[in-house]
């Protein structure tokens, strides 16, 4: 009886409560941010930002799988009006360059989506030609991630919460002397809203992400020019205690997204020569769970299915048409982590994901040299990861395995890698 109160206040403690941690604790965990209840979880579901008022969170590091992009990011949570409190979120990002794609960030800034899918940059398949180039600045970076800003409050007695992503940047030449009027911009608009079940049990979020560019030679003709270019997502999850061991979290999502580029001959009149389109339909079901077999031990469990539809069309006016399809079905997805104490300041982190692909890759070309190849493979990673907590200070950590095979300088007197991919700084101002 003793030890199934233990229990029992050790899952409340988990799963009721807000935990203070961040995004690279979800990461080390197995990309467990749709399972865990955790402050990343406002990426997400922005509901649940009440959880989480009068919060500093540092990101530093980089997410997204090692894309290579360096971010930094510092947001603070505001909380307002003691007796209808409501909360506000600001986030401001290091000079990073962002546009929307379906690698993890699609709508939802930098954050891990629940189901990784693949998906195409915006660049021309066929011919090779970027939809648009990148706005020039005056940072070495070329910058233009401006502003994340969160808020939430109840409405009745359900939680409710709005989030607003911009970014944008522009470069234009106004000279007069040779006349020179080139311009480049792009622009993308993420929204998102959530609810919340007022017991914490369930959660339901939708997002729209908008996108559009400028692109103008030297006379102010348009070189490319933006046709329709948005995305829609919409997810949810529902927790529900079976013991005090185990939690059950189903989840299912869905992403569709529309985008396409006309191309310009840049003459008098102007008039389109090809153009371009993309279209992405994901989906994915999920069943998680918590696993807590003492007061000190979290472990995490996910299984699903998902399935994605790439399609890329190529027109142009001769006529001719090439379609590339990329459609990948994931039977299962699987992932697995796990969270425990070593010190009362020290918690050890572990997680793996593996996602079974089964992807088809088609090219249909008009007049033939038509291909078609299937692919069958396992896509794996593994992640190692420390959270350290000093009074109303935690800092998660996302571990490099070399430094532990290496060890620092002075130990093996060669070269080591970083000691961490990314580390979050989190301070509770209570």
């Amino acid at each position: 009886m003793k030890k199934g109160l233990i229990l029992t206040l050790a899952a409340l403690m988990l799963l009721s409560t807000a935990v203070l941690a961040t995004n690279t604790r979800v990461l080390t965990m197995g990309e467990a941010n749709n399972v865990l209840l955790d402050e990343a979880n406002i990426w997400l579901y922005p509901s649940r930002i009440s959880m989480y008022p009068n919060v500093a969170i540092g990101e530093a590091g980089y997410y997204n799988f090692g894309s290579g992009y360096e971010l930094g990011s510092l947001g603070i949570h505001w909380k307002f009006n003691e007796k209808n409190p409501w909360v506000l979120g600001t986030y401001l990002t290091s000079d990073i360059y962002k546009v929307a794609d379906g690698l993890g960030g699609l709508g939802l800034s930098n954050t891990t989506l629940p189901f990784r899918y693949p998906s195409y940059d915006f660049f021309s398949v066929e011919q090779d030609d970027w939809w648009f180039p990148d706005p020039q600045t005056l940072t070495n970076n070329w910058g233009n991630q401006r502003l994340s800003l969160f808020y939430g409050r109840k409405l009745g007695t359900m939680p409710f919460g709005f989030y607003f992503n911009n970014v944008s940047s522009s470069w234009k030449n106004e000279s007069t002397t040779p006349a020179s009027q080139a311009q480049r911009s792009l622009s993308e608009y993420d929204f998102g809203f959530g609810l919340t079940d007022p017991g914490g049990k369930w959660d339901l979020a939708a997002g729209l992400n908008l996108m559009s560019w400028k692109n103008k030679n030297n006379v102010g003709a348009d070189i490319t020019k933006p046709s329709g270019n948005k995305s829609f997502y919409a997810m949810g999850r529902y927790f529900k205690q079976m013991n005090p061991q185990w939690t059950v979290v189903p989840n299912a999502g869905v992403i569709i997204g529309s985008y396409k580029v006309e191309w310009y001959d840049q003459g008098t009149p102007n008039a389109v020569t090809n153009t371009e389109s993309y279209k992405n339909t994901t989906f994915w079901l999920g069943l998680g769970a918590h696993y807590t077999p003492t007061a000190s031990i979290l472990a995490v469990l996910e299984g699903g299915v998902g399935y994605t539809s790439n399609k890329v069309e190529w027109t142009s006016l001769a006529p001719a048409t090439v379609t590339h399809k990329l459609n990948s079905f994931t039977l299962p997805y699987i992932k697995t982590g796990i969270e425990g104490k070593v010190f009362d300041w020290m918690d050890l982190r572990a997680g793996a994901v593996s996602y079974w692909n089964r992807t088809s890759d088609e090219n249909v070309a008009t007049g033939g040299n038509n291909t078609k190849i299937k692919y069958n493979y396992p896509n794996n990673r593994t992640y190692l990861g420390a959270g350290l907590h000093f009074g109303n200070l935690h800092i998660d950590t996302y571990t490099d395995p070399q430094f532990l095979l290496k060890g620092p300088n002075f130990v093996s007197g060669g070269t080591t890698e970083d000691l961490n991919f990314a580390v979050s700084v989190l301070y509770d101002f209570k």
